[in-house]
């Protein structure tokens, strides 16, 4: 697997979405390439991090409610 192959599928492998043979291409390729791997460390921490500031934001039951209604109108 060439880096270009790992970076493009980088966000589908740290979301575990890839099948398992693509998955296990891309972490061999991880342990071998150190500028990957930084790439892959970076990713997934600007993730979690995402993840953990915008998980505190609850929208508020009303709109929720509002959303719901007009899918199924």
């Amino acid at each position: 697997m060439t880096c270009q192959e790992a970076v493009n599928k980088l966000y589908e492998y740290i979301d575990s979405e890839l099948d398992r043979a693509t998955t296990e291409k891309i972490k061999k390729h991880l342990d071998l390439c150190r500028l990957c791997c930084d790439q892959f460390e970076f990713e997934k921490t600007m993730k979690e991090l995402v993840h953990k500031c915008c998980d505190a934001a609850k929208a508020p039951d009303v709109l929720k409610e509002k959303i719901l209604k007009s899918l199924n109108p």
